[in-house]
């Protein structure tokens, strides 16, 4: 048998060996302890006292050994702890996750539909002139009436958008996208007057209803672009479009926590003016 000497032990780290005696016989595992027990040497003087009995070494993963060999589990109150600490956590922070997330889905889909309609307003022009020689359809002393605001848009801007469904609702001529949302039209008229531009009204949860409908919400669900006589198309405003405070602070329509959700026209305005971010001062 292998004389026994004093070994030392190392880091796991390192490497373990157990000796095998020649021809084969079992391993001598340290000095009796059982297997699993890692008496490790320095491999140069380890290898020359093997060497010098005839034996020979093999080296064993120190890690692997101790894992194997010192499993224990959890008990009940640590996992009920854990699963604690987890519910105070996710309640603190869902609330926030989630509205982050819809203010992500909303920016991007304000974005989309300024882009879709941004492009279909190029062709209509590239086909049927400037501006100020269309047709808007209604005359004076004759409202802008869902019917008319359809002719309008079968002529110019059908063509040019990809939609599933449209119809009349709630006395609004509306189109409904392949993402679901519903891009509702109107003409601007006054009485008297001859109708001059029209108004785009994209809604991300399907609402369909008169631009200033009671289940608007134009700073977090809808947005209004404008296009007529003499102005390209754009996001509503009754500012000047680099007057950032007026967009805010506008009587009417100024897109502040003061005003009715339904009458924030111009929240679309200050969210591109501030490059699609919503600032801290926006009303979400």
């Amino acid at each position: 048998m292998v004389q026994e000497r004093k070994q030392k032990e190392v880091d796991y780290e390192k490497y373990c060996y157990y000796w095998i005696l020649p021809g084969g016989g079992r391993p001598l595992l340290g000095s009796g302890k059982g297997f699993g027990v890692c008496h490790c040497e320095e491999n140069r003087r380890f290898d020359e006292a093997i060497q010098k009995s005839g034996s020979y070494c093999k080296r064993l993963d120190c890690f692997a050994l101790r894992a194997r060999n010192d499993v224990r589990g959890f008990t009940l109150a640590e996992v009920l702890i854990t699963l604690g600490i987890i519910g105070v956590v996710a309640a603190l922070t869902m609330p926030a996750l989630i509205a982050e997330h819809k203010k992500k889905v909303f920016i991007t889909k304000s974005r989309y539909m300024y882009s879709l309609l941004s492009q279909a307003t190029v062709s209509v022009i590239a086909e049927h002139g400037d501006i100020s020689g269309w047709d808007f359809g209604a005359t004076g002393g004759v409202g802008p009436t869902p019917e008319l605001t359809r002719n309008f848009v079968y002529k110019y801007y059908a063509p040019y958008i990809n939609y599933v469904k449209d119809g009349i609702k709630n006395g609004v001529y509306y189109m409904e996208l392949k993402n679901g949302i519903h891009l509702a039209w109107q003409l601007d008229w006054q009485s008297g007057a001859n109708a001059t531009n029209v108004y785009m009204v994209p809604s991300f949860d399907g609402t369909v209803e008169d631009l200033l409908g009671p289940h608007r919400d134009y700073s977090h669900k809808d947005i209004v672009l404008t296009i007529g006589h003499g102005m390209p198309l754009r996001f509503f405003s009754w500012v000047n479009m680099n007057d950032r405070a007026g967009m805010i602070n506008e009587s009417n329509y100024g897109c502040n926590k003061t005003q009715p959700v339904n009458r924030r026209l111009h929240c679309g305005a200050l969210l591109q003016y501030d490059g699609w971010e919503i600032k801290n001062d926006y009303p979400w």
